[in-house]
């Protein structure tokens, strides 16, 4: 049996019924599902454009604890097996695993995960000390977080987790773009992977080793012309997003404008000239309803638009 909530309802569905029923109607607030082993997956595309987050609970303990945290801020799918998750996992911005305490680190198979999704962030939460959880940790967006600290520090790693899965699935897709020139390719992957994340076309064009000029040439000549969106936009969008997480995880954007290299007030611009939103906006609605705004007024200029399918 699915259970699943779309479009702030949830609902209740097997492979038998013809048509679902709704329950409960003011119970959720973001798209939930949970898939068992029984019948083979069927991508559900997120109600809200945001990033999708899949959700494995080893044991109970954790669960609901998890499911309350992460239904405020994001998308998020269950699987009910390990073999439902690596096929969920293929949909997803990143994973969340939830380790219990009657669920040791040794015994997870998570292996098979990274097999077939070696670059997937990952979120791992454990009752383990760290030194135990860490062993899990292969990828560089990998995060971890101890049980005894869900309420503080699973939301900010989730959305550090997404948003480093959506930048790698662009960098990882403009790569093996052939109507983009290869320098242009190069450059848009670098961009999409650096953190502190590149603030200038300047210092773009210096980290790989072409004039200013010759990137803005390539760019203009591969971005599609409606919408005027030049290079240094794109700079600023992806500043945008990390700053927009960045947030979750700070006292004050002076901080945030610290951990980035730029100040407030360039954030603050970036807010009102992007996304037309104040940071006390962005604060508030965080990545959520950023993401989707940089994939209606982002995505189709782009070289290789499909590289955010995750948030079509």
């Amino acid at each position: 049996m699915r259970y699943a909530a779309m479009g702030g309802s949830p609902i209740v569905a097997s492979p038998q019924d013809t048509a679902p029923v709704a329950m409960e109607p003011k119970q959720a607030h973001a798209q939930q599902a949970t898939f068992g082993d029984e019948r083979k997956l069927a991508p559900m595309a997120p109600t809200s454009s945001s990033p999708l987050v899949a959700l494995y609970c080893e044991g109970e303990g954790a669960r609901e604890h998890v499911h309350r945290l992460l239904r405020r801020h994001v998308d998020f799918l269950e699987a009910r097996t390990f073999h439902a998750l690596i096929q969920l996992a293929g949909e997803a911005s990143c994973t969340v695993l939830v380790i219990g305490r009657e669920s040791p680190v040794d015994q997870v198979d998570y292996t098979a995960l990274r097999r077939c999704h070696p670059l997937h962030p990952l979120v791992i939460t454990s009752a383990c000390d760290g030194h135990h959880a860490y062993r899990l940790v292969t990828s560089a967006g990998d995060e971890i977080v101890l049980l005894r600290d869900l309420d503080k520090e699973l939301v900010p790693a989730v959305s550090r987790a997404c948003l480093s899965g959506v930048l790698q699935q662009m960098a990882s897709a403009i790569e093996v773009e052939r109507r983009v020139p290869p320098t242009l390719r190069t450059a848009l992957a670098l961009v999409y992977r650096t953190r502190p994340p590149i603030r200038s076309v300047k210092e773009l064009a210096a980290q790989v080793g072409y004039e200013p000029r010759t990137l803005e040439h390539h760019w203009r000549r591969a971005v599609r012309p409606r919408g005027g969106l030049r290079l240094h936009d794109l700079l600023g969008w992806v500043l945008l997003l990390h700053a927009a997480t960045a947030r979750l995880s700070t006292s004050n954007w002076m901080a945030v404008g610290d951990e980035l290299g730029v100040c407030s007030q360039t954030l603050a611009r970036l807010g009102r000239t992007l996304a037309d939103l104040s940071l006390r906006e962005i604060a508030a609605l965080g990545n959520r309803r950023i993401l989707p705004l940089f994939r209606r007024r982002v995505l189709a200029a782009l070289p290789a638009p499909e590289t955010l399918r995750v948030l079509t």
